[in-house]
């Protein structure tokens, strides 16, 4: 049984942990990968020089129609036209004959990609850096001054301690989940507890067999699975889909693993996820997760079949359309910069 202390955890936080925005969680805590990129990337002398040229006052960040009688563009049609813009280059590139030999078209994607990412973080950042974080920059300070939050995280210890005597909620809130084994993390408060209990609801979820195409498969003997598999339908009930809940669990849990220098076990982590196929994931974010996972594996372990997989899978990303402009849009622009970093092995001057 895992026990959540409030008090020790307020207390295990230092007042530069607490109020040193992002480089804080960095120094002290386990930062999630996509933050991590954002904030390299707002440091390139690229970025700084892009930056001051977004001239903010012409756009209107309330998106409401109304206001565009002043002249001044909507937010979401400014972050649109990069969306577009990207949108092309990947159709354009999902046209080329893809081969392991020739990566010249991938390579171009990727710089090009790159280099337009300032415009469309610039706008998105609406004249507050801090706000280029997806999940905010340091939320450790509401956390523990928010009785709410708290409350919420012992709740997290409490449906895992319930789930070991097949005891569910009515709603598996995988999301909510994850968000409280972040703030565990970033906090650096008790990670392993946080391996224990993402394992815990990975295991549920799958039972890693795999047919003989090699496709996973949901473990059907699972009392989680068949708790919250609809009787009538076969269909989950009470999220969307349990592959979807197993790539949001798996992110932390690998992340604590290499905290923890068990890199082999990561490494199997990144390989289950890369075999996820289009009849699990119909969605473009699933897909970006997929190719994240090639290229976290490749950072682990830089072989060259590793390599070939993340040219491979940049190409089945490249055939799926982006659905929206925001989270859909920043999370390709932030693969293929990570591709630029650690598979193509550039440094953004």
């Amino acid at each position: 049984m895992l026990v959540f202390d409030k008090q020790k955890f307020k207390d295990s936080l230092t007042q530069d942990h607490l109020y040193g925005g992002f480089p804080a969680i960095q120094k002290y805590g386990i930062s999630h990968n996509h933050s991590d990129l954002v904030y390299d990337y707002h440091l390139t002398d690229h970025f700084e020089k892009i930056y001051p040229s977004i001239d903010h006052s012409k756009y209107n960040y309330s998106n409401h129609n109304l206001w565009e009688e002043s002249g001044k563009e909507i937010f979401h049609e400014i972050l649109n036209k990069h969306r577009y813009w990207l949108q092309d280059q990947l159709d354009e590139y999902a046209n080329t004959e893809f081969t392991k030999e020739n990566t010249f078209a991938a390579d171009k994607l990727v710089e090009t990609a790159v280099l337009r990412y300032a415009e469309y973080l610039a706008v998105m950042s609406r004249g507050n850096l801090t706000t280029i974080f997806r999940f905010g920059d340091n939320k450790l300070h509401n956390v523990t001054h928010n009785p709410v939050y708290l409350e919420e995280f012992e709740e997290l210890y409490t449906n895992y301690n319930n789930a070991l005597n097949n005891i569910f909620p009515e709603k598996f809130d995988y999301q909510k989940l994850c968000a409280y084994c972040w703030i565990s993390l970033e906090a650096n408060y008790n990670i392993e507890n946080v391996i224990e209990i993402t394992s815990y609801y990975l295991n549920q979820i799958s039972n890693q067999v795999w047919d003989s195409d090699r496709v996973a498969t949901i473990s059907s003997e699972s009392n989680l699975v068949t708790h919250y598999t609809d009787d009538n339908t076969g269909r989950p009930r009470g999220l969307d889909n349990f592959w979807r809940a197993y790539l949001s669990i798996s992110w932390p849990l690998a992340q604590s693993l290499k905290y923890f220098k068990r890199y082999d076990e990561a490494s199997s982590i990144y390989k289950i996820t890369k075999k996820l196929t289009k009849q699990h994931l119909s969605y473009s974010t699933g897909r970006n997760r997929i190719f994240e996972a090639a290229i976290e594996d490749y950072k682990l372990f830089p072989t060259q079949e590793n390599k070939e997989w993340c040219y491979e899978m940049l190409h089945d990303v490249s055939q799926s359309t982006m659905d929206n402009c925001s989270e859909n849009t920043n999370e390709i622009f932030l693969m293929l910069y990570m591709f630029y970093k650690h598979v193509l092995g550039k440094k953004l001057k």
